[in-house]
């Protein structure tokens, strides 16, 4: 709905003002993603994402660490948003592949925080 991608820019937009801020960056990307989940129209999404958020935040305060890896998440959550925008759920899906390979890749040189 118009809600989630108004809510989706405006993360998006907090992120963009927040590269040299970790806590009101990981706070915008938390939002992004709930957004996103909210979007899927299934509760089930919403409830997992929300489930794990706070283990997301550690995973993003760690690709924040790495040089460029909030940049580079930005580009991939611009790239979900337009997907999402012209209504190409194939479009979304790799969108989000890519970005979830970025932040594993970004998230390899540190300790497997899964164990």
């Amino acid at each position: 709905t118009e809600k989630e991608l108004v809510a989706m820019r405006d993360a998006i937009a907090v992120m963009d003002d927040s590269l040299d801020d970790a806590d009101a960056f990981i706070a915008a990307d938390n939002n992004f993603h709930e957004a996103l989940a909210r979007a899927t129209q299934n509760t089930l999404i919403l409830i997992l994402v929300n489930s794990i958020v706070n283990l997301l935040s550690e995973q993003r305060k760690q690709v924040f660490e790495v040089e460029g890896g909030p940049q580079r998440g930005q580009i991939h959550h611009r790239r979900i948003l337009e997907s999402i925008m012209r209504r190409d759920p194939e479009a979304a899906r790799a969108t989000m592949r890519s970005h979830l390979q970025q932040v594993r890749e970004d998230v390899g040189g540190f300790t497997n925080y899964y164990g």
